[in-house]
């Protein structure tokens, strides 16, 4: 009996060993599907893949700043936060006693640098007048000529290029105080500053009684006849290298240009730890029915590949062996391919070999 039952188990492995060569030569079985089950599935299509994402942008106005045109005090602020204000108006006067008191000292001064200019100068030309008279042929201290001559004709030269220096000293020193006369009066005529466009003041920088420095910013306005989209932070580089942008505004679908940030701008943001933003002007003008307010979002395209065969992420597998996907088989079951990718995006991927445009795939 003991014999018996070895015999049959040797008969069962050499079974075994048998059919699992004789496996071995045939092609991967159907995966048979449990019965009621339905697996999705999607063809290979030919067609572009990318990378899309959104951002969040409002539609809000352009803003203008309007710069101090002068140093000093500010004498009246004219408009308050939020008021609308029409280009002309005025927006800010500033103080201009002391550049007025500047400009009279100076007007004084060129009063009398001019009188005794004037006086220095006759005397100069009095004395290179007496210098020729002396050298006369006429006069007996030359009638011989000689050394004392010589000397003579030396002093008239030093008295001559006297005069002359004192010329050119003077006309110097007319044009500095005239360049000096007129900036003191840049600084009068442009102590009042106008809003140069239609707008509503977002921002004034100082009070009445302020202190001002030329250049900076006085007023910020949002412009009526501009508006742009203005939203979340977006890379210069990421808007530049991008494939495409568009914006979605309601139902419109419009094209924008992005408006990067300059230095000056960027490092202030930086320094400050005020929240960064990004803009986008409207290419074709801004879309009838478009206003301020409205949300708009801002569609930026990469990794754009055109004319590929792709499927689903989620349609490829992967193992110790390669990639793969599951195709419907002869009998109904789902067959292994083996297929190579390529390009991949956060929701397709590049067939590269392996499948051809139109065959169905099994999406697990």
């Amino acid at each position: 009996m003991k014999n018996g039952r070895c015999a049959l188990g040797l008969l069962m492995v050499l079974t075994a060993l048998l059919c699992g060569c004789e496996q071995s030569t045939q092609p991967v079985p159907a995966l048979l599907d449990p019965v009621g089950s339905r697996q999705e599935t999607v063809q290979v299509r030919r067609g572009e893949i990318c990378e899309l994402a959104a951002y969040d942008f409002a539609v809000t106005p352009e803003t203008q700043a309007v710069l101090y045109a002068m140093d000093g005090q500010v004498e009246q602020v004219c408009v308050a936060l939020g008021q609308r204000v029409q280009e002309g108006d005025v927006l800010l006067r500033m103080d201009v006693e002391e550049a007025q008191k500047q400009l009279d000292a100076l007007e004084q001064q060129k009063a009398y640098d001019r009188q005794d200019g004037e006086l220095t100068l006759q005397m100069l030309r009095i004395d290179v007048d007496i210098c020729k008279h002396e050298m006369l042929e006429e006069n007996r201290d030359y009638a011989a000529g000689g050394l004392k001559e010589r000397e003579k004709q030396e002093e008239l030269e030093r008295l001559e290029t006297a005069l002359r220096q004192e010329r050119e000293r003077q006309a110097l020193r007319a044009a500095q105080q005239e360049q000096q006369r007129q900036e003191l009066l840049a600084r009068t005529e442009n102590a009042t500053l106008y809003a140069p466009c239609d707008g509503t003041v977002l921002y004034v920088a100082h009070p009445t009684g302020g202190s001002a420095q030329m250049g900076s910013t006085a007023l910020i306005l949002a412009r009526d006849d501009a508006l742009v989209l203005q939203g979340q932070y977006l890379p210069q580089a990421l808007a530049e290298s991008a494939d495409e942008i568009w914006a979605l505004v309601g139902d419109c679908r419009v094209a924008v240009e992005y408006l990067p940030m300059d230095e000056q701008e960027y490092v202030s943001l930086l320094l400050s730890g005020e929240e960064m933003t990004s803009r986008f002007a409207f290419s074709g003008g801004v879309p009838e029915g478009v206003t301020a307010g409205d949300y708009a979002a801002v569609i930026v395209k990469t990794a754009r590949r055109e004319d590929v065969l792709y499927l689903p992420q989620g349609a490829l597998c992967r193992d110790a062996a390669g990639e793969y996907v599951y195709i419907p088989g002869d009998n109904g079951g789902r067959v292994r391919q083996d297929v190579q990718s390529g390009a991949r995006t956060t929701a397709a991927v590049e067939i590269a070999q392996g499948l051809k445009e139109g065959d169905v795939v099994y999406v697990p």
